[in-house]
């Protein structure tokens, strides 16, 4: 545990620096106000240390000496910006004085949640089949080419793999510790909990839905694991909640610069963001009237991160965008051939139209666990029952549908229940209210804007993946505005001032409960004691040396994955795969007879 609390603060600490830096400069660049954000300058830091990351990854392994060299760049910028970064530091301090006793007690709570469950390690598919393999070929390899023929997922090229391999400090011997998404939860909770004792803002409702949502999707095992469906979906929350409630005061601050670049690296941690760049356009052009003096400063900002990112993309795959076919050139002898990318569109499609849960059930006594058998006896399907996803990623809309709803687990198919009922709630209030609601419209352009980017998220997520796991950035905006707007619209001018008086004790109610779901519903019993000392150790999976043309590759024996095993290894063995010389940095090729 100490460990972990060590490479936090490194983490926070470098991450707070690069960002300082960033804001302090767009400030006096543009003449802006900055905020001081605790959880937009972190974030913003991450950006801008991707950059260096990526780029000397062209070069060198995520190693020793590219973190003595970013971190040499930390000490010069503490040295110059000292009192720029005391400040934000002694901003993060007094909004920590400022809380209630409640208040830090429900984070102090959350922290010991969210630890327990980081060094509980997470078991998901996903991190036993490339999480953890991408991660430890970003420590040891400069960018490999072709590395998507012997793992397709790793394609996809997710920054937030590298930026975890940077602060994974494995190059001085610490075990398998990637922090990133601890942190970020932390953080997302210390705004979140600032915001509620210490503002009368509508949006606040947004922020309870929060806290009953969040603790059931963020706060188990899933922060253990290096995913970046955690920070997509905090940021995308956080982005889109942020510009709700300040769209009135965002004109002449750094804050909206922020909005409109952090969507793009966003889109760089995972594609399912790319509706979010129409948050960037909207900021745009909406805050600032002389767009066009700081429109070419963003897309450079913009190309600094797509650019390298793309570029190791078509060195590992031979796609621009994987797995985007018509990205897919030049041909090279080292591109992803067409039969595995099928593969993948099969698997994106087919796994998120028939989504596969399986919470083992039988015997638990839990709520959850009972409430998932009386949902398998009255629909007659369990989630784990077999289905051909193949045959299920080429129907039609009208044919999958009825198998999606059907084959979600409880949790979810509630979710999704209260997602459209929120929707109908508004759309029902917005009639009774079009009066007043069309004679502010005009006024209300942005707050439109952003509602309809929300909407378009959700379709997005719907029509292309609809994989509860990928959806919470969309869906809890989604019911948070609703709700919020719905709610004053009915109300306007009910005040909220005596009844929040109370906040602090409904939130420790909704952390309290939501960590007792979690701690009896989902997981067996651990020795708390003994995993706070050190992480639980990852699956050792079974595996089969299999020689190929060149050397040898390490196959994971079904069910079982890859873990973090010794490189090379793959879950899925294509034939023709073999080295395209003689070592490991010279690359993979499928070369098909």
């Amino acid at each position: 545990m100490l460990l972990t609390l060590l490479l936090l603060s490194v983490t926070f600490v470098l991450s707070s620096l690069y960002g300082v830096v960033l804001c302090v400069f767009i400030s006096k660049k543009y003449n802006l106000q900055s905020s001081g954000n605790l959880f937009l300058t972190t974030a913003s830091g991450l950006m801008f240390l991707s950059i260096p990351v990526r780029l000397l990854h062209f070069f060198i392994p995520v190693s020793l000496m590219m973190f003595l060299f970013i971190g040499v760049g930390g000490v010069f910028i503490y040295r110059i910006y000292r009192h720029e970064w005391m400040e934000f530091i002694s901003g993060a301090k007094n909004k920590w004085q400022q809380l209630t006793l409640a208040a830090k007690a429900g984070w102090v709570l959350s922290f010991i949640t969210v630890l327990y469950n980081f060094l509980s390690r997470n078991n998901g598919f996903d991190t036993g089949a490339y999480h953890l393999q991408a991660i430890q070929w970003f420590e040891t390899y400069k960018v490999v080419s072709g590395l998507g023929n012997l793992i397709e997922q790793i394609s996809f090229n997710s920054q937030w793999f590298l930026l975890q391999a940077f602060f994974s400090f494995r190059f001085i011997g610490v075990p398998s510790m990637y922090v990133l998404n601890l942190l970020l939860v932390m953080l997302f909770i210390f705004d979140w909990l600032c915001a509620l004792t210490n503002s009368l803002s509508k949006w606040n409702i947004f922020r309870l839905v929060g806290l009953v949502y969040l603790p059931a999707m963020l706060l188990g095992k899933a922060v253990s694991s290096p995913t970046p469906d955690i920070p997509v979906t905090l940021f995308t929350i956080y982005l889109l909640l942020y510009a709700l409630e300040n769209r009135k005061t965002l004109w002449g601050r750094t804050d909206a610069l922020l909005l409109i670049v952090l969507p793009v690296f966003l889109v760089s941690i995972k594609l399912s963001a790319l509706p979010m760049l129409l948050l960037s356009g909207l900021i745009l052009f909406t805050c600032f009237a002389n767009w066009r003096k700081i429109f070419l400063p963003v897309v450079a900002v913009g190309a600094l991160v797509l650019i390298p990112w793309v570029v190791s993309t078509f060195i590992q795959s031979g796609y621009w965008v994987f797995p985007v076919k018509q990205t897919a050139f030049p041909k090279t002898e080292w591109t992803v051939p067409d039969k595995v990318t099928n593969r993948v569109h099969v698997e994106i499609k087919g796994w998120a139209r028939a989504p596969y849960i399986d919470f083992k059930t039988n015997g638990t006594q839990s709520p959850i666990a009972l409430l998932e058998r009386l949902k398998t006896k009255l629909t007659g399907m369990h989630t784990g029952d077999y289905v051909d996803i193949e045959k299920v990623s080429t129907m039609t809309f009208t044919e999958w549908l009825p198998i999606w709803f059907q084959r979600l687990n409880v949790v979810n198919l509630v979710l999704v229940l209260f997602t459209f009922a929120t929707g109908v709630l508004l759309f029902f209030v917005l009639l009774v209210r079009r009066k007043e609601v069309a004679g502010h419209i005009r006024q209300q352009f942005l707050l439109a804007g952003i509602y309809v980017i929300i909407v378009a998220g959700l379709l997005f997520w719907f029509i292309n993946a609809p994989d509860l796991r990928f959806s919470h950035g969309v869906i809890l905006p989604f019911i948070g505005a609703n709700l919020t707007l719905a709610f004053y619209l009915l109300w306007p001018k009910l005040s909220f001032q005596k009844w929040f008086v109370k906040m602090p004790v409904l939130l420790c109610m909704a952390l309290l409960g939501g960590n007792y779901l979690f701690f009896h519903s989902f997981y067996p019993a651990q020795l708390v004691s003994n995993t706070l000392i050190k992480p639980l150790p990852y699956i050792t999976p079974v595996l089969l040396p299999k020689q190929i043309p060149g050397g040898t590759v390490q196959v994971a024996t079904y069910p079982q994955k890859c873990w973090n095993s010794p490189l090379p290894c793959t879950c899925i063995f294509y034939e023709g795969l073999q080295y395209r010389g003689t070592t490991i940095e010279e690359g993979f090729v499928i070369r098909e007879r």
